[in-house]
């Protein structure tokens, strides 16, 4: 492995069923029977971590991807409408500061993505983190594995 690549950020998404987490491709098209329980959404947790050569040497973050089901069955596509707001914000803030003046458009957002954020199950947590590393380690061990995404990142922004 060549030093620049010695720093990666591993992505790991899996599907949340019942008290199971099963390693699904982010491509997937997820359906009603992808439900977390009969009457519940489709959960799939998103699990960041940082990779050092061929360790996991933290976790960033812990989040979820929750897509409700329609009345025919469907999925509802991902909601984009927050994320949007974060990046109108920074780039509000930033052109702000350009001018010498202090910005709150991207502290407005961070309360609203705080009300707004769904989180996934507190029991599930741990056992998430665990699949994650599982799933993680494979990759970096040569295992082809579903869901995980590694991303190089150069050396200077390893340590941000």
């Amino acid at each position: 492995m060549t030093k620049e690549f010695r720093h990666q950020i591993a992505i790991c998404y899996l599907l949340l069923k019942n008290s199971h987490q099963l390693p699904v491709s982010p491509e997937r098209q997820l359906t009603a029977s992808d439900r977390s329980s009969p009457d519940s959404p489709v959960i799939v947790a998103k699990v960041i971590g940082e990779v050092e050569g061929s360790q996991i040497s933290g976790w960033r973050k812990v989040g979820s991807l929750i897509q409700d089901i329609r009345p025919d069955g469907t999925v509802e596509p991902l909601d984009t409408k927050l994320p949007a707001a974060i990046m109108g914000a920074l780039l509000a803030d930033g052109k702000a500061r350009a001018h010498g003046v202090v910005g709150i458009n991207s502290r407005i957002v961070a309360r609203q993505r705080i009300r707004e954020e769904r989180t996934i199950p507190t029991h599930l947590h741990s056992s998430a983190l665990a699949r994650a590393e599982i799933q993680i380690l494979d990759r970096l061990n040569g295992v082809n594995t579903v869901g995980v995404r590694l991303i190089s990142l150069p050396s200077d922004e390893a340590n941000a």
